[in-house]
């Protein structure tokens, strides 16, 4: 990504290091997954925004830290997207169940 200056994979690619990291440190994972939904949302895509809020609060829910606000409306968003029928999408409205 450094080198062309690409970056339309540079969310997903965060959000993988992010999960990868927090199986060490949790927090530093979070860290990593907050900056993947950042990069989302900056680039304006938002079914990788609610892969990594999803990852997000996955993450908080097993490790007892506060989701972000904009990562709990993020999924609540995911329940009115198209292609409901995604794997991402079912885990996504899963998981906001689940939060509220």
């Amino acid at each position: 990504m450094d080198k062309t200056d690409e970056r339309w994979a540079q969310a997903e690619i965060e959000r993988i290091e992010g999960c990868l990291i927090a199986k060490a440190d949790v927090t530093r994972g979070m860290k990593v997954l907050t900056k993947a939904y950042d990069t989302a949302i900056s680039q304006g895509a938002h079914w990788l925004a609610v892969r990594a809020a999803t990852e997000s609060a996955k993450l908080s829910t097993s490790s007892g830290q506060e989701l972000r606000a904009d990562c709990r409306n993020q999924l609540r968003i995911s329940e009115t997207a198209e292609g409901l029928e995604t794997s991402v999408i079912r885990e996504a409205d899963a998981i906001f169940a689940s939060v509220l």
